[in-house]
């Protein structure tokens, strides 16, 4: 594009007169581009005095930015030299002008010399030279400005299109394929009459042999995984809009087991229809990576499960980084993560007395266990069966809500929710 100042674009227009609706149209273009800014030449204004025409031609064609062929049946055959030397000299001299040209430096060639083909023309009117099968013709549908758009484009270098800026490769981890297990020795020998000899001397020696090679291939393999898991949970945590999400496993030590369970199962809830609370738009990057330990619905997709080495080093992965940005430290002193000391039995509900704490305008408030779970860690499972786990003694539980300055007024343990009550209401 031409910034302020710069010369303009220049171009010189190739065209065979005698038809006179044809010079007209290529007025109208000669017109179109001077009024868009484009320093269009043309023959018509120059002969208003007396020119050396070859000069005049080789001057124009050499000091253009570009050459616009304009396509007609006279242009192809006169640049062609099917129609004698005396007819269309100023064609056939411009044609020998730009072949040099493309002979010269094709791909200068091919930048500077334009096809063009106006209303009630087509691409038969262009000399074979011009390429004009193999090479990029530019039509102009109407003689309007939105019709010489794309060409006006071309000239001024403003592409209608940019590319959009390259962004990063994101890991898809593979889907695993199961290897069907082989027979067992022990199946494969009921069917013989006699048992197998025992294993003796070299045979013996070999199976040892064997079984040390395979357990280090396995250890090797483990280490593997755990490796990729680690720099996953890496890439995991750097995708994620916000850190609250990944409260609930600083929770529990970052056992991403422990923390999945009951995300799946709320996940799970919600996708069945079952529970108001709508999937987080950040379970599907964690299943990208996790896969079916992930991902309630069943995507084919997410069908892989990566091995236990992997999910521990994707936790490692995800401590790593948390760690490193002060986070544990910071959050335990807002009480939203439970301390790893002596009096974690008594602090671990902290999180859930915090998030209580904070509620206002409201004197009722139901969780799910699953939100509760988010925040401390996974319940144990009297809290699902005995009523008697929510009630408001002096359990640790209980002194976390209390504290907090509510109570439990309603547990639907089928349901998986609690509703707290503020106390100052009651």
């Amino acid at each position: 594009m031409d910034s302020p100042g710069a010369e303009p674009v220049r171009a010189f227009i190739s065209y065979a007169h005698g038809n006179a609706d044809h010079e007209e149209r290529v007025l109208q273009l000669y017109a179109l581009l001077r009024d868009e800014g484009v320093d269009a030449k043309l023959d018509r204004p120059a002969a208003g005095q007396r020119q050396f025409w070859p000069q005049w031609i080789a001057e124009q064609i050499r000091s253009a930015d570009f050459v616009l062929v304009v396509a007609s049946p006279r242009y192809r055959d006169r640049a062609e030299g099917r129609t004698g030397t005396s007819v269309g000299r100023g064609v056939q001299w411009e044609a020998r002008q730009l072949q040099e040209l493309q002979y010269r430096d094709a791909t200068e060639g091919t930048r500077k010399i334009i096809p063009v083909v106006l209303p009630g023309e087509d691409a038969a009117g262009f000399p074979d030279w011009l390429h004009p099968v193999g090479g990029a013709i530019y039509s102009v549908p109407e003689l309007t400005p939105s019709g010489v758009d794309e060409l006006i484009r071309l000239l001024t270098g403003q592409p209608l299109y940019l590319e959009p800026p390259l962004g990063r490769v994101r890991p898809r981890p593979p889907r695993r394929v199961p290897v069907p297990r082989r027979e067992s020795v022990a199946k494969a020998a009921a069917g013989r009459s006699t048992p197998p000899e025992a294993l003796t001397g070299d045979a013996h020696e070999r199976v040892r042999a064997a079984a040390a090679e395979v357990a280090a291939r396995a250890h090797n393999e483990a280490s593997a995984d755990a490796d990729r898991g680690y720099r996953d949970g890496v890439s995991f945590i750097r995708e994620l809009s916000s850190t609250r999400e990944l409260q609930g496993l600083a929770a529990v030590g970052f056992d991403v087991t422990k923390w999945l369970d009951p995300l799946v199962r709320q996940w799970g809830r919600a996708a069945a229809g079952l529970d108001a609370h709508p999937i987080p738009t950040w379970a599907g990057t964690l299943a990208r990576y996790l896969g079916s330990r992930a991902d309630p619905i069943g995507y084919d997709e997410f069908a892989f499960r990566p091995s236990d080495a992997y999910v521990a080093g994707f936790g490692d992965g995800v401590r790593a980084v948390w760690q490193a940005a002060g986070l544990g430290r910071s959050l335990l002193a807002h009480g939203s993560i439970a301390p790893s000391t002596g009096d974690q039995p008594r602090r671990r509900y902290d999180p859930l007395r915090v998030a209580l704490a904070s509620r206002r305008g409201t004197d009722e408030v139901t969780m799910t266990f699953v939100e509760i779970e988010h925040l401390v860690g996974p319940l144990p499972r009297s809290a699902r069966v005995h009523r008697a786990w929510w009630a408001n003694d002096s359990k640790v539980q209980a002194q976390a809500w209390k504290a907090a300055g509510w109570r439990v007024g309603r547990v639907e343990q089928h349901g998986e929710r609690v509703t707290f009550v503020r106390t100052e209401s009651t």
